[in-house]
């Protein structure tokens, strides 16, 4: 290295300082790292100092000899200078007035000055730390948020209370809290100057608890967010003896989206606890990291609408790295819940029960006697999550890589304005339903009310069936009486595990009434 060999012994002394704030378990740096012929660490630099950093200049002090700097150089501070979290940049023009020295700059990346390394870093970003600790370089919380133990006490927080196009709309968590202190591993190869492998995953337990309130008095289709809680901590680790700067920022957002027809309230709320994974890794093309484990349980639900209604409540963990102060990657994950109100009839009703192995009926059947149901809610869980990468500073050759990450949500609580029930029809008849037919051959339903007469029944049955994902319809006349009815289903199964979702539904064509039986089913291979 052409400048610094003779300031290895400042250099150690250095790296020892800023390492007391840096990562929590330092990479094992390979011992073929190579770093660029051209590169002034200023920070190793005798009897320099730092005036000022801006976009495109870097001003030094000097008291002893002029700074041995030329134009080409890549110049690298790890330093906090103002608003500048360290710098990387090539001298473009230099000038020396007395003993300072003005060098204007442009943008550099790592690969300027790294031709090999392998860094692999896991920053444990826990709440004390990111708080308590003297490198902690921001902390902000919005009204009725405090820090407590592992995450933060959510009390009366108000997410939103205004007028939006003449309707009024006021949404607030009414208690609730949010638990999430991951490990985030973040690490890179640099081959040739360029970079051949990145990662940044972020693991760990993430806990939320929340009770929701959102009241609205029209017709809105409004959302927003605001951040309810930032941490920043500087992190500073070095690829050989150049100082990396890493500003890792953990922040709370809360947000909420609404849809309204009319006036309506509700408040509900869950519990979520989940053991996730997020992320993407970089070897010669992006791949993302998404990996889930939840646990969810409803709270109790009360509401009043006269129309439909939506509401979905989040607050959503977001890690993000700059590295020098320049944009890095940000992952979020976002745990929400939703209350949905409908009139009518929820077309989006089925059962989730499995049926039973080796037969062909299905062990769960729902049915609805009625003249339609005049309305229908459910409360569902869910979470998702969104990667944006940009890491250029880094590497020329990296693109960007941004993506929204796969949702998963279940229905933890529902109800409408008529009763579900098992096995009976609303007259108290018990009811079977059954797939018959060998695999692969036409099924058969059968339906039967022994002792009773099909409710409305001088009308149609109507089949919904969900084969191989692809919805069919069969429309068969049919007639009420004693005894078992039987029609038959077009098509055979085709696969040797069919699982199917479908509706039954009896019609009155006089009266446009009926019931519905919701169920799955499964076909097998006779033996």
């Amino acid at each position: 290295m052409k400048k610094h060999r003779i300031f290895v012994l400042l250099i150690q002394i250095v790296v020892l300082v800023l390492l007391s704030c840096g990562p929590t378990d330092p990479s094992e740096e390979s011992s073929s790292t190579i770093i660029s012929e051209n590169v002034v660490v200023l920070d190793a630099l005798s009897g320099v100092t730092i005036q000022s950093i801006t976009d495109n200049q870097v001003v030094l002090n000097f008291s002893q000899s002029t700074p041995d700097i030329s134009t080409g150089d890549c110049i690298i501070s790890g330093q906090v200078v103002g608003d500048f979290y360290g710098c990387i940049r090539i001298a473009s023009s230099i000038d020396i007035q007395g003993n300072t020295m003005t060098i204007q700059t442009s943008d550099a990346r790592l690969t300027d000055a790294v031709i090999q390394c392998s860094v692999d870093t896991t920053y444990s970003l826990t709440m004390s730390k990111m708080v308590r600790r003297p490198s902690a370089i921001y902390f902000d919380a919005m009204d009725g948020v405090t820090t407590s133990g592992k995450g933060l006490i959510l009390t009366d927080v108000t997410l939103y209370s205004g007028n939006v196009g003449g309707a009024n709309l006021t949404v607030r968590i009414i208690s609730g809290s949010i638990e999430f202190e991951p490990d985030m591993d973040i690490g890179w190869q640099i081959e040739n100057s360029q970079i051949v492998e990145f990662h940044a995953i972020a693991t760990g337990d993430l806990v939320f608890n929340c009770d929701i309130e959102g009241i609205v008095d029209g017709s809105l289709n409004f959302s927003a967010d605001t951040t309810l809680a930032s941490f920043s901590r500087v992190y500073v680790q070095f690829v050989g003896w150049l100082p990396v700067v890493e500003v890792v920022t953990l922040s709370f957002v809360g947000g909420f989206d609404v849809a309204a027809s009319a006036t309506a309230s509700v408040q509900t709320g869950f519990n979520h606890s989940n053991t996730i994974s997020v992320g993407a890794e970089y070897e010669g093309s992006w791949s993302s990291v998404w990996e889930y484990n939840p646990q969810l349980l409803g709270h109790q639900t009360d509401w009043n609408a006269s129309g439909e209604f939506e509401i979905r409540g989040y607050v959503r963990p977001t890690v993000s790295v700059d590295f020098y102060g320049v944009l890095g990657p940000y992952l979020e994950s976002e745990p929400y819940l939703a209350w949905r109100f409908g009139i009518g009839i929820n077309p989006d009703r089925v059962s989730s029960e499995t049926p039973l192995d080796g037969h062909r009926y299905a062990d769960r059947i729902r049915a609805v006697s009625e003249d339609y149901a005049s309305w229908w809610w459910e409360l569902v869980g869910g979470i998702t999550g969104k990667l944006g990468f940009n890491i250029s500073i880094l590497g020329y050759s990296l693109a960007d890589f941004n993506c929204k990450l796969f949702e998963w949500e279940i229905i933890l609580d529902d109800s409408c304005s008529v009763e579900y029930w098992e096995g009976t029809t609303g007259q108290g008849n018990p009811i079977s339903f059954n797939v018959m037919g060998d695999y692969g051959y036409d099924l058969y339903f059968l339906v039967s009310y022994p002792g009773g007469s099909l409710p409305n029944g001088n009308g149609n049955w109507i089949f919904d069936i969900k084969p191989d994902g692809t919805w069919s319809k069969y429309v068969y006349g049919g007639s009420g009486g004693v005894g078992d009815t039987s029609w038959e289903v077009e098509g055979a199964f085709t696969s040797e595990w069919d699982l199917c979702t479908g509706t039954i539904a009896c019609w009155d064509d006089s009266l446009g009434g009926g019931f519905y039986i919701e169920t799955d089913f499964m076909t097998t291979p006779q033996p």
